[in-house]
């Protein structure tokens, strides 16, 4: 008898058309090594700048949690349904302790490629071994693009270079920036929440610096277009000096 697909979870969305093609070509390779892509993060001063923190494992898994909990992309979890290909979100709890947990070493214990429709899409190592530090993110290719992957590195950088920010200083900013997005977007506005995914455009981008600006934060353009959701634009934004009166 022929067991049929385990019904997937209530909380899902298609599979968008690069989704579908990388889980599908990934699913038919061997090892699935098609469709699993290394991204080397420079943790040295070319990557990090001079004012850049000492790398240990401690601030590394720090900022690698912070990107996880930033970024609802990375967390989804991909279903084969009858006829269809579905993603499901996850919260950060709800992850692998493979994907949460940055491993150290200079070599990654599986080569294999991660299984399309398997819980763990994306790790983190941490390789001390050679002549300056590296954060290796191996990750599924239906998680990201060739324009998100730029974005997982000065995400990582970021939160790196950004672990000592206060917290009441985060979390005022944090409500800057949902107000200003609310403003533009006519609608309550979550913190895992993409920008560009709203509809933003450039114009927008140029009223929510402003409106920032109007609620006592500082934001640059590049934030805007680079940084993957609203808190880890936040996280970003510089305060004027009343705006934590």
């Amino acid at each position: 008898m022929k067991s049929t697909p385990a019904p997937a979870p209530a909380q899902t969305l298609e599979a968008t058309a690069h989704q579908a093609a990388q889980l599908t070509a990934s699913a038919k390779s061997e090892h699935h090594h098609v469709g699993t892509l290394s991204v080397r993060i420079a943790l040295d001063e070319s990557g990090l700048g001079e004012a850049g923190p000492a790398v240990s494992p401690s601030t590394v898994q720090q900022a690698w949690s912070a990107v996880l909990r930033s970024s609802a992309a990375l967390r989804v979890r991909f279903h084969d349904a009858p006829g269809r290909l579905l993603q499901e979100p996850r919260d950060y709890d709800d992850l692998p302790q493979e994907t949460t947990h940055v491993s150290v070493g200079d070599t990654d214990d599986d080569t294999d490629g991660f299984a399309p429709f398997g819980p763990v899409l994306l790790t983190a190592r941490l390789d001390l071994g050679g002549q300056h530090p590296e954060l290796v993110v191996r990750i599924h290719q239906a998680l990201t693009d060739e324009h998100s992957v730029p974005l997982i590195e000065h995400s990582f950088r970021h939160a790196l270079t950004h672990l000592d920010a206060d917290p009441a200083e985060r979390n005022v900013a944090l409500s800057a920036i949902l107000a200003a997005a609310e403003k533009i977007f006519n609608r309550p506005i979550e913190a895992a929440e993409n920008f560009f995914d709203l509809g933003g455009n450039s114009l927008a981008a140029l009223r929510l610096i402003a409106l920032a600006q109007a609620e006592g934060f500082h934001l640059m353009v590049d934030d805007v277009f680079d940084l993957p959701d609203m808190r880890a634009l936040a996280a970003s934004a510089v305060p004027t000096s009343d705006s934590l009166d």
